[in-house]
């Protein structure tokens, strides 16, 4: 990597002022970009949720440097709450894996999540010490850096808000933390990044087709994750936004939805892909043929949990550490894989490759919501347009005074199953699938559903139906009939 020297400098906190590239080229140079989210990082091994933390950001390094990435976009949550230790704990990690000469790190672009506003495990907010451990420890500083934040934040005169741009290698670098733990952004806020996004849209690079990338904590309404699900309370303003410019990548987290999901990346105005947590993915629940923001019925839940897969899993703390590395051509050119990085175990890729030419318009997007139902991306995929089972397999189930429990294996291409779908005398029951984990082996299905939202009827007659991330029915299904006792 062409890094050019610094003096020494102090290694007392996570992100001191790095090298820096090109920072004002006429036109892009190849540029190799990490970007993860929900790292919840403590300054110990804990359990629950953040007891990946750790690990996965130490992977997530490793990652970094080892596929030679030139900047680490980080959209939120890289720590669990905003307390120095975390932050130095980061530090630590990072000087880990590339060690105390900064000419060797690469150059960082975090936003703030709602994770960096709160100053304790009990979630409380105080924005003068937020902002400040974030604008102390989140590489702000750089010889990169065009623009910083002018605004004040709401109710702290004294402040000023954590947004920042930067152009390295000819491309811009937007970040956008907002104003308070659920992302407001404030008519100040917002005056002030439309003025920083029409400076953007005039840079050589971007008037020649390459691409404006955005950092911001929160889902978009609407956007990600297709129809918006998971998107945080002041996401319109962010979208309308970035409407002029479909030119734009905004990389969202805090969802903790699987990174796996074709669905994670959506196209209207621009370019919106919500990133896989770092640490522990959620069941998602949500159906695009069951149409927007309308759940699976998901029964025997329990505590809020969108879990229905009995024996093998539970909702919370999964261990995905998702990652993407996004590429960019001389040319503006696009391309984004995603990965699970495994430190010494090394990386795992998952999904298909996205990619994006330069010069990009709304008319010629592809990765829009008419991918649903369409089998040609699922053929792109796994190689047909619907799953299907193998013959030997079959359904079984059984009948207790409490609940319906049916059983069956796995469809053949399973890591690309998203739900599955009971019918009991056509009534419908969807269970979200185990695709968040993206395993190497087959699962048997164990799902129950309670005996008082069953049908009356005396016979029953049970279907078993898989769908994929296109909302694609299965090529065949599995079928069992059975007289209650």
């Amino acid at each position: 990597m062409n890094k050019s020297k610094l003096g020494p400098l102090s290694f007392l906190t996570f992100l001191v002022t790095p090298f820096c590239f090109s920072c004002s080229g006429s036109e892009c140079k190849p540029t190799r970009i990490a970007v993860f989210a929900d790292n919840q990082l403590t300054s110990a091994v804990t359990s629950g949720a953040t007891e990946n933390a750790i690990p996965f950001l130490k992977s997530h390094f490793l990652f970094c440097k080892e596929n030679n990435v030139d900047v680490v976009v980080i959209s939120g949550d890289l720590v669990n709450n905003a307390v120095s230790s975390y932050y130095e704990r980061a530090n630590s990690i990072l000087k880990e894996v590339y060690g105390e000469d900064e000419n060797q790190y690469p150059e960082f672009v975090y936003s703030m999540g709602n994770h960096e506003w709160y100053t304790n495990d009990a979630y409380e907010k105080q924005s003068d010490q937020a902002i400040a451990l974030f604008k102390k420890y989140g590489r702000i500083k750089s010889k990169c850096l065009k623009k910083e934040a002018t605004f004040s934040v709401v109710g702290q005169t004294s402040k000023t808000g954590a947004d920042f741009y930067k152009v390295i290698n000819g491309i811009p670098f937007l970040s956008i933390s907002g104003s308070d733990s659920g992302g407001m952004l404030s008519y100040p806020e917002e005056t002030e990044l439309k003025g920083w996004l029409k400076e953007i849209s005039e840079l050589p690079s971007v008037l020649n087709g390459g691409p404006i990338f955005v950092a911001n904590h929160y889902a978009i309404k609407e956007v990600s994750y297709s129809f918006g699900q998971g998107a945080g309370p002041y996401s319109e303003s962010i979208d309308e936004l970035l409407k002029p410019y479909p030119q734009a990548f905004i990389f969202t987290g805090d969802t903790h939805y699987s990174g796996v999901n074709e669905r994670t990346i959506s196209q209207v105005d621009y370019t919106a892909i919500n990133i896989g947590s770092s640490s522990y993915s959620r069941h998602v629940s949500r159906s695009a043929l069951m149409g927007r923001g309308e759940s699976y019925y998901n029964l025997k839940s329990g505590s809020g949990s969108k879990d229905t897969l009995i024996g093998e899993v539970a909702q919370g703390y999964n261990a995905t550490p998702h990652i993407q590395l996004v590429d960019v051509d001389e040319n503006g050119n696009v391309k984004i894989n995603r990965y699970f990085s495994g430190g010494s175990k090394g990386s795992k890729r998952i999904g298909m490759e996205w990619s994006f030419p330069h010069s990009p318009k709304k008319d010629g997007f592809r990765y829009t919501n008419s991918r649903f139902g369409d089998g040609e991306w699922a053929k792109m995929l796994y190689g047909q347009n619907g799953l299907s089972w193998s013959k030997e397999a079959k359904a079984e189930w059984t009948l207790s005074s409490a609940e319906l429990t049916v059983r069956f294996p796995d469809v053949v291409d399973f890591n690309c199953c998203e739900r599955y779908r009971i019918s009991v005398n056509e009534k419908p029951f969807d269970f979200v699938s185990h695709y968040y984990k993206y395993d190497d082996n087959a699962h048997l299905m164990h799902f129950s559903i309670d005996r008082s939202d069953l049908p009356a009827e005396e016979i029953f007659q049970i279907k078993v139906s898989a769908y994929d991330f296109f909302d694609n029915e299965s090529l065949n299904c599995l079928l069992a009939e059975r007289i209650v006792q």
